[in-house]
This record gives structure tokens, C-alpha cells and sequence, in this order.
């Protein structure tokens, strides 16, 4: 019987390397497969074992990341970046002492390795040391002053301790270096309508519009000039705008709303008592816009299926930990009612129009995706006896319809009004925002 030969000892760093160019160059999947054909090859290959929990990081795989990243420690000790890595993913697991610990290791080993010292900071802010993060993320960015990460987290550390003129000039560094970066735009625009609420309104408006012009191909400052600054507002916020806004909002969505008093499912819940009585599950609902699954968790009373929809992957995780959907999809809202012709009785879109301006082709969309006597819940948030139009783009980000709009883009698109209740769904700056709930049959 002939021994099969071993391959020949450079293939798989081979494959390594040009796993590693695809890596750099931002194929993910690509660099995934030549690593994992490497490890076929040589399943101790500790760059191989390293650079691959890289990947299942960067694919939302944090826990096989770090069994990979922590195995090439144990195989290859002594490598700061190795130990920095690991600190990483066991940021992202939620277990902050054990972080930092390996970073600092991974200082000890390289005290000018810049990487380290931010997963340093990261790990020190878990444990909510928050000062001694702030002075070791200065120190990071004192051995590499373009590094992305250290600036977005500095900046969001003094965001949070309402140092905002040194959080927006960090974030500007940020985008400087990285134009593209959706979430450190999101973070930069919270920064800004921080400056407005802080009472520095001229301020803000000044540097929405700067950042419009430093930026115009971004979505997000195209959005915050409009709330802030007054440049022309699209009829509704743009997908790219809102998947950004609340990727990054979702791990605190929940407590940010329960710290806003935020009631529109509560609403919603006695609208329908009151059309319906006691909750039984006879209808196939769809949850528009569903978030975290905040509404889901009335709606799911009444529904003999559940399905949600929502633009931000992030959010739709969280929504998927309360096992409370038959269905959950991420995608548009419009483009997914579209999709769905007659399939619901019952569609609710809490807080949602507060991201749409024109409300007809949403409307519309919903109507039809509604079966015959179908109905349509929704919240709206109501323009101020001051404030003119149909609709704005408060400074907020969130849009307000005055209700002879909303009353007349509901009978535009062919319903019948059954309830409406005013209802203020949450506050800002401590006093109610008015609003509305509306019930309407098709």
C-alpha cells in the first residue's frame, strides 16, 4: 500500500499569502476559502488558523473567530498582533477582563503595536473604565495617528461624556481616512444633533454643512443637512441613511426608546382592543419595519402567523433572539409589500413613517399587500401649530406630517379610515412629541 505524501510544505503558505491579498483587498469570502483550503492542508498553520478567525469575525461568526485566533496563540506564542486579535473577539463576546489581559500581552510584547493599545482601551471601557480608556485610546493614536478605529472610539467615548467638539474633530479625522465608513458617519450625525440639542444649533447646522460638502456622495450627511442645516429633504429618509443609522443604534435601541418613553406599541395595542376585543391569533400579520421586535411583541397575540421586515440586519438579529416571527426578512419596505400581493389581514408600521415624508407610495404598497378588508395600523409624528407644510424633516432626523396630509394620503390611497388616536409615541428633550395612531381598512 503506497503512503500518501504530505503536500509540499510551501502550498500551504501559498495559499496563505494569496488568501491574504484578497483579504486586504476586501474580498472576505475569497480570503475565507484560500485560508480554509490552507488549514485542509496544514490544520496547525497558525497564520492560517489567525488571518481565518479574521474572517469568521468580520462575517459575524465571533465565537468560531475566536477559537481560531486563540488556537494560533497556543501554537504560535509571542505574536503581538495574535494576542491583539484575540482581545478583539473577546471584546465582542462580551468578556472585557479576559480582553484585556491578552492586550495586555500583546503590549508586552510590542508596546509600539498601535492596534494593541486600542483593544486595550476597548477592553478597559467594557469594564467601564472609561477614563483610563480615553487616555490609553490619546496614547494609541500617539503611535498612529490614522488609526480608524482608535478615532471612531475615542470619539464615541467623548461623545458619551459630552465632550463634543473633541468627538466631532476625531470623527471628521475618521472620515478623512475612511469617506466611505457608514457607521462613523451614523456616529458623526448623533454628534451633531448633540451639538443641537446642547443648545449649539448654528453650530450644527454649520457643520452638517460641511460635512454635505466634504461628503455629498454620503447618504447620511445628505440626510442631516436636510434636519439640521435646511437643505432640500428627500421625500423620505434614504435606505442607506436608515440601514446605517440603525445597524449601529440596535444594541441600544431598546433601552434608548424605554429612556424616551417610547408607547406606540402600547397604542397600538388598545387600538386594537378596541376594534377587536380580547386578542386571538386569527391573522397573518406583517410587522413593518419591525426593529427589534418591539411591536412583535403585542402583535404576536393576535397572529396566527407573524412576519417582519426590516431594512437593518442588525436589528433583525435581535428581533430573531425573541423567537416571536414565523418569518423575518431584511430588505425595503415598499419593494417587500410589493412582493407579497394580498398575502396579510393585518399590516402595522410602528414608528415608521417618521422615516417617509410622502406617504402615497408606501400607502399604496400596503393596500395592496393587504387582503380585502384588510387593515393598516400606523403611527405618525404630528407637525407643530408653527410648523407648516405637509411634511419636514425635523432636526431630529425624524419626519412630522400634519394630519389633513395624512387623513388625505390615506383616502388617496384607496382606504377607509376605521380609528384614529392622538397619541404622542415618545418624547425629546423631556416634553411629548405629538402623533398620531391611524386604523384604516382597505
Amino acid at each position: 500500500m503506497t503512503q500518501r505524501r504530505s503536500p509540499p510544505p510551501d502550498k500551504a503558505d501559498k495559499l496563505v499569502t494569496a488568501g491574504f491579498e484578497r483579504h486586504r483587498a476586501g474580498d472576505i469570502a475569497a480570503a475565507s476559502e484560500f485560508y480554509a483550503r490552507a488549514l485542509r492542508m496544514r490544520p496547525n498553520h497558525a497564520d492560517a488558523l489567525h488571518l481565518s478567525g479574521l474572517t469568521e469575525r468580520a462575517m459575524g461568526r465571533h465565537a468560531e473567530a475566536h477559537a481560531r485566533i486563540e488556537r494560533a496563540c497556543r501554537l504560535s506564542p509571542g505574536h503581538a498582533p495574535f494576542e491583539a486579535n484575540r482581545a478583539a473577539t473577546l471584546i465582542t463576546l462580551g468578556r472585557p477582563a479576559e480582553a484585556l489581559v491578552a492586550a495586555d500581552m500583546a503590549v508586552a510584547l510590542d508596546a509600539r503595536f498601535a492596534p494593541a493599545h486600542a483593544n486595550r482601551a476597548a477592553a478597559l471601557a467594557g469594564l467601564g473604565r472609561e477614563a483610563d480608556a480615553i487616555a490609553t485610546y490619546r496614547h494609541a493614536l500617539a503611535i498612529d495617528p490614522a488609526s480608524l478605529e482608535a478615532l471612531n472610539n475615542l470619539a464615541n467615548l467623548e461623545q458619551r461624556h459630552g465632550n463634543l467638539d473633541d468627538a466631532c474633530a476625531y470623527y471628521e479625522r475618521a472620515l478623512a481616512l475612511a469617506p466611505g465608513h457608514a457607521h462613523i458617519h451614523s456616529n458623526y450625525g448623533t454628534a451633531i444633533y448633540a451639538l443641537y440639542v446642547a443648545g449649539r444649533g448654528e453650530l450644527a447646522a454649520r457643520k452638517a454643512s460641511e460635512w454635505l460638502a466634504r461628503h455629498p456622495e454620503s447618504p447620511t450627511a445628505r440626510h442631516w443637512a436636510a434636519a439640521l442645516a435646511g437643505t432640500q429633504a428627500p421625500p423620505r429618509a434614504e435606505d442607506g441613511y436608515v440601514r446605517g443609522a440603525f445597524d449601529l443604534f440596535a444594541a441600544t435601541f431598546d433601552s434608548t426608546l424605554a429612556s424616551v418613553g417610547y408607547s406606540a406599541p402600547d397604542g397600538i395595542k388598545a387600538m386594537l382592543a378596541q376594534q377587536w376585543g380580547e386578542p386571538t391569533r386569527r391573522f397573518d400579520i406583517l410587522d413593518a419595519g419591525c426593529g427589534t421586535g418591539l411591536a412583535g411583541l403585542v402583535l404576536r397575540a393576535w397572529a396566527k402567523r407573524l412576519e417582519g421586515v426590516d431594512l437593518s440586519g442588525g436589528m433583525l438579529e435581535r428581533a430573531h433572539a425573541r423567537d416571536i416571527y414565523d418569518e423575518l426578512r431584511e430588505g425595503e419596505l415598499v419593494a417587500d409589500l410589493a412582493a407579497h400581493a394580498q398575502a396579510y389581514d393585518l399590516i402595522v408600521a410602528a414608528d415608521v413613517f417618521c422615516y417617509f415624508g410622502v406617504l402615497d407610495e408606501a400607502l399604496g404598497a400596503a393596500r395592496e399587500a393587504l387582503r380585502p378588508d384588510g387593515h393598516l395600523v400606523f403611527s405618525t409624528e404630528t407637525l407643530l401649530p408653527d410648523e407648516s407644510g405637509d411634511w419636514k424633516v425635523r432636526p431630529s432626523g425624524r419626519y412630522a406630517h400634519a394630519r389633513d396630509y395624512v387623513e388625505a394620503a390615506v383616502a388617496r390611497a384607496g382606504f377607509t379610515p376605521v380609528l384614529w388616536r392622538v397619541e404622542s409615541p415618545r418624547a425629546e428633550d423631556g416634553k411629548p412629541i405629538p402623533g398620531l395612531i391611524v386604523m384604516a381598512r382597505r
